[in-house]
């Protein structure tokens, strides 16, 4: 069975002798419970407070986390992409994005700079450096 619950913190605790996150999920009427974070293989990441867990149940009882949804954030992956971004700040604004286009096009940015490589495999820095794709 799946729930939905409000991210609230999470922290390192040893499972079956291994490190691990746990996050803490308010399911609502004080019903708050922890959850195993689990993460695609080789990324981590970490939500921040008020992100809405999707939670699955375990055998004996226990959760575990298979995503989060950033309510205040419009995906602007197209089918087939891949975009990537981190929250920083007071407000929790993006401040750095790296977006996999369906097209072949790596766009990645921050508040100092961009780069891209197109799908021709030009390079191009903060639109003043480009460099060939070789022929």
């Amino acid at each position: 069975m799946g729930r939905l619950g409000t991210f609230r913190q999470i922290k390192a605790v040893e499972v079956d002798g291994e490190l691990a996150d746990e996050a803490t999920v308010d399911f609502g009427a004080s019903d708050v419970a922890t959850a195993l974070h689990a993460s695609p293989a080789g990324v981590l990441s970490k939500p921040v407070d008020g992100d809405i867990a999707i939670c699955v149940e375990l055998e004996g009882g226990e959760y575990a986390t298979v995503g989060y949804i950033n309510v205040n954030f419009e995906n602007p992956a197209a089918g087939g992409e891949v975009y990537l971004y981190a929250r920083g700040g007071e407000e929790l604004d993006e401040v750095a994005k790296i977006h996999i286009k369906a097209s072949g096009e790596i766009l990645v940015s921050n508040g100092s700079g961009n780069f891209k490589l197109a799908s021709n495999g030009v390079f191009s820095a903060n639109g003043h450096l480009t460099v060939e794709a070789p022929t």
